[in-house]
């Protein structure tokens, strides 16, 4: 069996804001700490003859020392520059995918710490829905027909996942409130962690295709930016146009083609 995790920080246990986060923050040992132990938490979860990748998709994605993963475990460390971005090593071999510390989307009010990409994406929307890094793992996973069976992070990125993925295992680690989180341990969390074996095991021996959404026919894609130039620099994308002061638009009837879009405009 191959098993695929990603792993960012902003949805892990106790982080509060970008400077929990950040490379240069007081506290950002800590949680590159945490982070390590609730994506070791999750890949404990399965025997040691199933095959892990696991891709470090926060920041520089070298928050996670190799030391921190089991010998069944092949880690992936930095960018390699691939549209797949926080999800790259996927492919159709793997028999689920898993993400652990994801968090909501630009604009939403769950988390302190919600964003999309990067700090200059004001929001980013496909067919008129918000999205969140989790919604492009999810829907680049159901390209590639892998279903995404568990998620670990902010209460709010939890609910959405549950509404989008019936079934799918989900472990809230805090909720936002104004510039503030309300959390329990990263113990705490990752005892639920380890109650949800017999879940996922059950999810992967039966029928896994209820956890690969279907994807729509068409992309109408609008990236709102913090600041007004870089609509007017990245609306010249092929295929892209400005439509107001600080959004572009894109639109397509592939999906890899829209991972290509954010690849060179978020």
């Amino acid at each position: 069996m191959k098993i695929f995790l990603s792993c960012d920080i902003e949805g892990v246990s106790g982080l509060v804001d970008f400077d929990d986060g950040g490379l240069n923050g007081k506290r950002y040992p800590d949680f590159a700490k945490i982070m390590s132990e609730e994506v070791a938490a999750v890949c404990a979860l399965f025997p040691s003859e199933t095959e892990l990748f696991v891709k470090d998709a926060h920041m520089h994605a070298k928050n996670i020392p190799l030391s921190a993963m089991p010998d069944n475990a092949t880690l992936m460390s930095g960018w390699s520059g691939h549209p797949y971005n926080m999800v790259q090593g996927l492919d159709e071999s793997f028999d689920a995918m898993l993400l652990v510390g994801y968090h909501d989307q630009a604009g939403s009010d769950g988390s302190p710490a919600a964003h999309s990409f990067t700090g200059e994406v004001y929001s980013l929307k496909i067919n008129g829905e918000y999205m969140s890094e989790f919604d492009i793992a999810l829907m680049t996973a159901s390209m590639l027909g892998v279903p995404t069976i568990f998620v670990m992070g902010d209460e709010r990125i939890t609910q959405k996942a549950g509404s989008l993925v019936p079934g799918i295992v989900t472990i809230p680690t805090k909720y936002g409130v104004g510039a503030a989180i309300a959390s329990r341990t990263s113990s705490y969390n990752i005892q639920l962690v380890n109650q949800s074996k017999d879940q996922i095991e059950q999810i992967l021996a039966g029928d896994k295709t209820d956890f690969i959404i279907e994807l729509p026919k068409k992309f109408e894609i609008e990236i709102e930016y913090s600041r007004q130039h870089l609509a007017y620099h990245n609306s010249f994308f092929p295929g892209c146009e400005l439509s107001g002061p600080r959004t572009i638009r894109f639109e397509t009837d592939d999906f890899y083609e829209a991972l290509r879009l954010f690849h060179f405009v978020i």
